[in-house]
C-alpha cells in the first residue's frame, strides 16, 4: 500500500514576474497626450508612475498611437512616451526622453 506522505509536490513558480526596471508608485494625476504634431490629443489619468514609465488610463486606449507626447500639469517637463503594452482602457508606457 502506497502512503500519501511519500509524494511531495512543490509549487514555487512565480506567476507574476516583475519586468520593470524600477518599481512604480501609485499616483492619481491628470495627463494629456498629444500626437500628430499636436493635432490629436487625449486626456486621461496616470495610475502608477516611475522615473522611466507609467500606467495611463483612458476611456479607450486601443486608439492611441505607439508614440506620443505626455504632458502632466504641474510637472516641469513634457516627455516622449512609447507604448509597451495596452488593454481596453489602460496603456503602459516607457518614458523615453524630454519632448522638444
Amino acid at each position: 500500500m502506497n502512503d500519501m506522505n511519500d509524494t511531495v509536490v512543490e509549487l514555487t513558480s512565480k506567476i507574476d514576474t516583475e519586468r520593470r526596471k524600477e518599481p512604480r508608485r501609485r499616483v492619481l494625476k491628470n495627463a494629456t497626450i498629444s500626437f500628430n504634431r499636436g493635432y490629436g490629443a487625449f486626456e486621461g489619468v496616470i495610475r502608477s508612475q516611475s522615473p522611466s514609465g507609467a500606467r495611463l488610463s483612458f476611456g479607450d486606449a486601443l486608439g492611441l498611437p505607439p508614440r506620443f507626447v505626455l504632458d502632466v500639469p504641474g510637472d516641469a517637463r513634457t516627455r516622449l512616451a512609447e507604448v509597451r503594452w495596452r488593454s481596453d482602457g489602460d496603456v503602459g508606457v516607457e518614458l523615453i526622453e524630454e519632448a522638444p
